[in-house]
């Protein structure tokens, strides 16, 4: 027998140990994850198995020197293996020892995987293969590669720089530069880098979904568009490609936007033809829980748009009734997943977890209710959902519009929302949640306000309006903050709270405002600029004006909070209606636009009464604390009762 192929499929207690292992390693439960190791070890000194997941718990405990340790040891008894090469590539990178790193890389592309192994390997070790498979003699760009998934983006650009001067024809590190450009905001430069990725490899289907990205980004949402359609014609099996099409028709042209919605159904379909590679097992219940257990699929995206919902969400919830586990769909940190964690049940990290084992994890969780937050943005499972791991599962907030027909029982909305769904014609029951789409604790920013607390306007002697900086926003609102400000010949507006703006953007944004005639009253702050930030940002303004189409919920009610009174268009997009969900919550219906003119008009208004804006500053977190938008219990309470309805009638 080859020292590489002990696990044979006898070994019912070694299998059984290692299967436990994983699965509570993928729960966070390392305790237990290394007990089921150790007993593995116990019945399998020789194993290969319990040693990988081993050097995967030191992974998680961030003791990478360990981990290598783990890895070198298996490596050693199955020198002709690929899964150990991966993660010796891989480790040995992060600690930089690069000529290592590429050493083991190569070695893997000559090895033989070991099917009992590669079903616990991380997909970063999958990428970093990939990766090091094209850097040749050169180490910029494994280095660039690291810097990326840092979230070092210049270090990352500088590196890709100097590994296209040794390779000037490496399609990868023109694809990487131009994603590390597209998240620091300078898209003109990721458009040009990955447009000679789409050349170097025009049969990658992410190719074109990168270039569509950062024509999005930068507000080019008709060559957004193009991109995408051209993406799907030549690879129409490709899931992400649909998932960004529907995407961008939320903030695209009507005719544009039926367009994308058409995407849904074709997606379905696609999914639908789709299976898991195994059928997934049902493991025997851990648990004698008889509380209502909610599970949530949370991603990266929606901890940025909507992290002060769901928490006060789960603040408001019963904790005697109801049992949350929440399913992590992001492998960076991010600072509200510590608040997030003290206020559920389980938190499970699934962000690598293959398709098979997170449905089979659902599955065992015995769910009464599955909330999708993720939608069709980056971190969704639509594969698992498919499958129905839960008797329903049912999507919250993760607008504009996610593949509901192929994934979801029914999307959660309140009355005005509800409305717009249906008017729209998508094949997906509304749940209504009744008056109100969220709740609002409060507190998810804090100024120092100090003194009499005075509007901006008190010092300016005219009002500074603020608008969120996106260039997404910008392409279809900009004539409407323009008209504001020509109605409003003294006023200003603020562009900020969404971090540093780069030199590229910044043009970008002056050309804008200049074929509207008023550049020279819109501010576009430095990097240094507190206003680049929420807090500052929110301390600066008189009023915030939201967008047309896709409003930014999270900051309307930081801003309400604050004093900052909130002007909001609302149409009859349903990505729209949320604005007007927030606002009627609030009890302040009579900041709502239905229409370009009546939008400026109220703005104009608000920003002529200065001592109302001062009034407002002082008085306005009272009057919503007061209001319907910040009774938790009662949201929570409202949004339980509805799920407890819509899983008893499937019963």
């Amino acid at each position: 027998m080859e020292v590489g192929k002990q696990m044979l499929t006898d070994d019912k207690d070694y299998i059984q140990s290692v299967e436990l292992a994983y699965l509570a390693l993928m729960k966070g439960e390392i305790d237990e994850a290394l007990e089921h190791c150790h007993a593995a070890a116990r019945e399998k000194p020789l194993g290969l198995v319990h040693l990988y997941l081993l050097g995967l718990v030191s992974m998680v405990l961030k003791d990478i020197g360990r981990g290598i340790k783990f890895f070198e040891e298996g490596h050693r008894r199955a020198p002709n293996n690929k899964e150990f090469a991966d993660a010796l590539a891989a480790l040995t990178a992060r600690i930089g020892n690069m000529s290592d790193s590429i050493y083991y890389a190569k070695l893997s592309l000559v090895t033989d995987s070991d099917p009992d192994l590669a079903k616990y390997a991380p997909s970063e070790f999958e990428e970093l293969e990939r990766n090091l498979e094209h850097a040749g003699v050169s180490t910029y760009y494994v280095d660039a590669t690291i810097s990326y998934h840092e979230r070092n983006y210049l270090e990352c650009v500088d590196l890709c720089g100097k590994e296209l001067v040794v390779h000037p024809d490496n399609a990868e590190c023109h694809q990487l530069m131009g994603r590390a450009w597209t998240q620091i905001h300078e898209y003109d430069e990721a458009v040009n880098s990955l447009a000679r990725a789409a050349e170097l490899m025009p049969d990658e289907p992410e190719n074109f979904r990168y270039l569509g990205d950062a024509l999005m980004a930068s507000g080019r949402l008709a060559e957004a568009d193009g991109i995408y359609q051209d993406g799907i014609q030549k690879h129409p099996e490709d899931v992400e490609l649909r998932n960004r099409l529907i995407d961008a028709s939320a903030f695209a042209a009507e005719d544009v936007r039926k367009s994308g919605l058409g995407q849904l159904t074709l997606l379905s379909e696609l999914l639908t033809d789709k299976t898991l590679e195994r059928p997934a097992r049902q493991l025997a219940p851990i648990h004698g829980d008889t509380r209502f257990i909610i599970g949530f699929l949370i991603n990266e995206a929606v901890l940025n748009d909507s992290l002060s919902f769901v928490e006060s969400l789960f603040r408001g919830r019963d904790n005697v009734r109801t049992k949350f586990i929440v399913y992590q769909q992001y492998s960076q940190p991010y600072a509200g997943t510590v608040t997030l964690r003290q206020l559920v049940d389980d938190w499970r990290l699934a962000y690598d977890v293959d398709d098979p084992t997170l449905d089979l994890i659902l599955r065992n969780d015995r769910l009464s209710v599955l909330i999708d937050l993720c939608g069709s943005r980056p971190g969704h499972r639509q594969q698992v959902l498919r499958r129905k791991p839960a008797p329903s599962t049912l999507h919250w907030l993760g607008f504009p519009y996610a593949p509901l027909s192929a994934t979801t029982d029914g999307i959660l909305a309140d009355t005005f929302v509800g409305e717009a769904l249906s008017a729209d014609g998508l094949d997906v029951p509304v749940v209504s949640l009744g008056e109100g789409m969220v709740g609002y604790g409060g507190g998810s920013v804090e100024l120092e306000t100090g003194g009499e607390n005075l509007a901006p306007a008190s010092a300016h002697g005219a009002a500074t309006y603020g608008a969120y900086l996106d260039m997404v926003r910008l392409s279809e609102s900009a004539s409407l903050w323009a008209s504001v400000l020509h109605a409003a010949p003294e006023a200003r507006l603020l562009l900020g709270a969404n971090g540093e703006v780069y030199p590229g953007t910044k043009a970008s944004i002056d050309q804008l405002f200049s074929d509207l005639g008023v550049v020279d009253r819109v501010v576009v702050p430095d990097a240094d600029d507190p206003t680049t930030g929420r807090p500052g940002f929110l301390a600066a303004i008189d009023i915030l004006l939201e967008a047309r189409h896709v409003s930014n919920p999270s900051l309307m009610c930081d801003a309400l909070w604050m004093g900052v009174p909130v002007v909001a268009p609302v149409g009859k997009r349903p990505s729209s209606q949320i604005a007007r969900s927030v606002l009627d919550a609030a009890g302040k219906s009579d900041w709502i636009g239905f229409d370009d003119v009546e939008t400026v008009q109220i703005a104009v208004d608000l920003g002529a009464d200065a001592e109302r804006l001062n009034t407002l500053r002082r008085t306005l977190r009272t009057d919503i604390q007061a209001s319907p938008l910040c009774n938790e219990r009662e949201f929570a309470e409202r949004f339980l009762k509805t799920l407890e309805e819509f899983a008893a009638a499937r019963a």
